[in-house]
């Protein structure tokens, strides 16, 4: 699994999908329900072993900026969904400034 070959430990951790239940709603494709499709596997890795200090993430642009203004903290992890396009792929947010110690 690709997640398993990230070390443990990094500081700022960059994939493309959210782990499962942050920053990952989007509405289903049928029913337009909001659904969670981040990553399950990812989300264990990242809390149980990678343990960085921020993931970033983009992918789900609907969920931009709804939990804590596009950031949840959650342990040692700062989780930052950092989609800028709305759905049709139009620039709609500002980017994502992020300061470290």
């Amino acid at each position: 699994e690709v997640w398993q070959s990230i070390p443990a430990g990094v500081d700022i951790l960059i994939t493309h999908g959210p782990p499962k239940g942050i920053g990952d709603v989007t509405k289903d494709v049928d029913s337009r329900l909001p659904v969670h499709v981040g990553s399950k596997s990812l989300m264990r890795q990242v809390v149980d072993r990678i343990k960085p200090r921020i993931h970033a993430f983009g992918h789900i642009h609907d969920e931009r900026g709804i939990d804590n203004v596009g950031r949840v903290v959650k342990g040692p992890t700062e989780f930052i969904n950092c989609a800028c396009c709305d759905l049709s792929g139009r620039l709609k947010h500002h980017g994502t400034i992020v300061e470290i110690d």
